[in-house]
């Protein structure tokens, strides 16, 4: 970070979107502890802003927010709880489970209508979820990962097709791809807008990418992700991704529960792109992010009360899940649907299906409030001697 970005307190006095001076904090944001984004409680005391001028959500960016990010990151283990296998996701009706990349890609293949052939690029591959999940729908296109190390290199080698892994910068890559995915990365990234314009320089003509985000309105305890420097919303990730020099194919957040899904191109398509959506503005985006911060003092102070009333267990062993925990000052035990993680321990605490909740237990529902009612539909869970309280509506 150069000088000019840094006041005399240390703090960043630029937006990292726009590169404003226009960065508005939100109070009370620091009284919440955090999390970091592999899963392991964190301390609180960073500042959360609104941007005034471009309207994304995002941590001061100093000294400090650097050097823990770097600490982090340094200890980073990728999908832990289930001893390395990818977080599964569900079907509203079904309670049918797959992995978040093979769900993505079901719903962003069949509007790309890609050749046989090709070549894919998965920037942040960490031990290669995606890679494998796009294996097996185009086998004989050829693989292509970047993490920060090689400290996965084994894993990503021994899947089927072979993928290269790079552990250089993006301009250093010797190639050009069809088709670039970024999972969960963009929200890591200080200068998002240089970055998409290095994946603009890798992609071949009408290359596409494909982006997954954390959606913060839908999901305020993304807002608690300590080592996110950016919490999107729709209107936020389209500005950023047209700036970049992208058309936008599908902007969603139907495909992945409490995320947001982005197909683009960076040349203009047979396909009509989505229409731009609504500008908000300034005092609508500040309250919208107050009234999440809010939510997130609420029912950190409701899991802290039945935290001392009897037998408590936390629905998600996720970032939900961890952060509760330590706000709680601990529980009993966890409940999960992920078949990778039932029977395991979190924290020191045993992990338990849905229907092998302990009787007179009082459990909290830790998932935003549109995801805790299709898990009440899907589970019908009641008529048990448990009672599960839901997160208030935001």
């Amino acid at each position: 970070m150069s000088e000019q970005m840094v006041n005399n307190s240390g703090i960043s006095a630029l937006c990292h979107v726009c590169r404003k001076e226009s960065l508005v904090p939100v109070p009370g944001y620091g009284a919440l502890s955090q999390v970091t984004s592999d899963c392991k409680p964190w301390h609180g005391g960073s500042q959360l802003c609104l941007c005034r001028s471009c309207g994304c959500v995002q941590k001061i960016v100093n000294r400090e927010w650097l050097s823990e990010t770097e600490a982090i990151y340094a200890q980073y283990s990728i999908y832990h709880q289930g001893n390395g296998s990818e977080q599964q996701v569900f079907e509203n009706d079904s309670g049918m489970a797959s992995s978040r990349s093979h769900k993505l890609l079901e719903h962003a293949l069949p509007l790309l209508a890609l050749p046989q052939t090709g070549r894919f690029l998965d920037v942040g591959c960490g031990n290669g979820a995606m890679l494998r999940s796009f294996q097996s729908m185009a086998p004989e296109w050829r693989l292509a990962g970047t993490e920060l190390n090689d400290k996965y290199r084994s894993e990503i080698e021994g899947i089927a097709g072979k993928p290269v892994l790079y552990t250089c910068t993006l301009p250093e890559i010797p190639e050009t791809f069809d088709m670039i995915s970024m999972l969960h990365l963009l929200e890591h990234i200080i200068d998002p807008q240089a970055f998409l314009a290095d994946i603009r320089n890798k992609l071949a003509a009408d290359g596409t990418v494909l982006i997954e985000v954390p959606d913060y309105l839908y999901n305020p305890f993304d807002l608690l992700i300590a080592d996110h420097c950016s919490h999107f919303s729709k209107q936020t990730l389209e500005q950023i991704l047209v700036s970049a020099g992208f058309d936008i194919v599908s902007i969603t957040t139907e495909w992945i529960p409490k995320e947001l899904s982005v197909i683009a191109r960076k040349s203009k398509l047979s396909i009509e792109p989505v229409a731009p959506v609504e500008t908000t503005s300034y005092e609508e985006s500040l309250n919208m992010l107050n009234k999440r911060v809010q939510w997130l003092q609420d029912i950190a102070h409701t899991a802290k009360r039945l935290s001392t009333q009897g037998h408590f267990g936390i629905f998600g062993t996720s970032i939900a899940g961890t952060w509760l925990y330590n706000e709680a000052g601990g529980a009993n035990f966890f409940v999960d649907e992920d078949i990778h993680r039932i029977g395991q321990t979190y924290m020191g605490k045993p992990i338990y299906h849905p229907a092998d909740v302990p009787v007179a237990s009082n459990v909290f529902l830790a998932q935003p409030p549109e995801v805790t009612k299709n898990i009440c539909s899907r589970l019908s869970i009641s008529g048990r001697d448990i009672t599960f309280t839901l997160p208030p509506e935001i």
